[in-house]
């Protein structure tokens, strides 16, 4: 994340780059790193291929969103869908799935403005930053290499599952859908009328709360969490801010450190990696020159506005009952 952004800023003094590439810098290595390492080569084409087209997407949206709320709103609600939907399935579809998810996030977070470049150099940008995010991944995967399946063994066969499993699986995975897409609704519409310009802030909370949760034992817990990390979040904010000043690089430096500190402190709980999550979301408004002191108190009802509202769609909505999965099985 550090080298993407590194690099872009570096390459920025040669071309103009608007806020939505420097936060696609900083959130699609944390998605690459993440993809399986075992891919073979046309697997790692299709890959760059479908984050190319969704980072390009994700530039767009927010663009389009300052242009027309209301079709910036159902392709959010639409991505967040297919997000949900195609994770679990064959690894194309759930790179797909993955990318769809990274749209979402960045059209929440990035302002709704209008871009100072083209389009056509916007598309060609974002898919510059997917070269930085594949190619300094790789070349982390050399000094440290990662296990992989080793040539000429095949990979562990996925195991058969009986008919009704298998539709017990579909099920769950379209109740989850359903439940995405109307949280979703909900969550930019009501977030709309209570916090004007900052719905936003709503449905991405939302949006994070349902996202890689099934069972609504695990949105209770993933939701709590969320609450409990917004909250401290927004307290850390309050004792900094003021401190740094508008397209400040000191600004963007303390961000990338809170997000490098909560990412290694997220194994530990959700909430650690949702308090540094809003305090670098407090510095990136600080650095676009708005009074992120004033906006504290707004941010916390509305991130906590969405998380109710993932956590009542989860419970009441066709609800997925069982125990909650482990982590690593998420």
């Amino acid at each position: 994340m550090l080298l993407s952004v590194g690099s872009l800023a570096l390459l920025s003094k040669f071309f103009h780059a608007d806020i939505e590439l420097f936060i696609l810098a900083a959130l699609l290595p944390l998605v690459v790193i993440r993809l399986p390492r075992d891919l073979r080569i046309s697997e790692h084409a299709t890959s760059f291929a479908v984050m190319a087209l969704m980072s390009v997407l994700a530039v767009a949206l927010p663009t389009l969103l300052g242009r027309s709320v209301v079709v910036g709103m159902v392709l959010l609600i639409l991505a967040a869908a297919a997000s949900k939907w195609l994770r679990g399935r064959s690894r194309t579809l759930a790179i797909a799935g993955v990318g769809a998810g990274l749209v979402v996030r960045l059209a929440l977070i990035t302002p709704q403005t209008h871009a100072n470049t083209s389009e056509p150099t916007r598309a060609l940008l974002a898919i510059g930053v997917v070269v930085l995010a594949y190619g300094w991944v790789a070349f982390l995967d050399r000094l440290v290499p990662r296990p992989t399946v080793p040539q000429g063994k095949a990979r562990p066969a996925k195991p058969v599952l009986h008919s009704t499993e298998l539709a017990r699986r579909v099920e769950g995975r379209r109740r989850a859908t359903l439940q995405m897409s109307l949280a979703m609704a909900c969550s930019c519409v009501l977030g709309r009328v209570l916090f004007g310009d900052h719905w936003t802030w709503t449905a991405l909370s939302a949006f994070l709360v349902l996202n890689g949760t099934v069972v609504r034992a695990e949105v209770l817990h993933k939701g709590v969490h969320r609450l409990v990390g917004a909250a401290a979040g927004t307290v850390g904010a309050s004792m900094y801010a003021g401190v740094f000043a508008a397209n400040s690089p000191a600004t963007l430096g303390a961000l990338l450190a809170i997000l490098t500190a909560s990412i290694a402190l997220r194994p530990a709980g959700y909430a650690w990696w949702v308090a540094g999550l809003t305090a670098s979301l407090s510095l990136l408004y600080s650095y676009q020159g708005q009074d992120a002191a004033a906006l504290l108190g707004t941010r916390l009802m509305a991130l906590s506005t969405g998380a109710a509202l993932a956590i009542a769609m989860a419970w009441f909505v066709l609800p997925v009952r069982g125990k909650r999965q482990p982590a690593g099985a998420r």
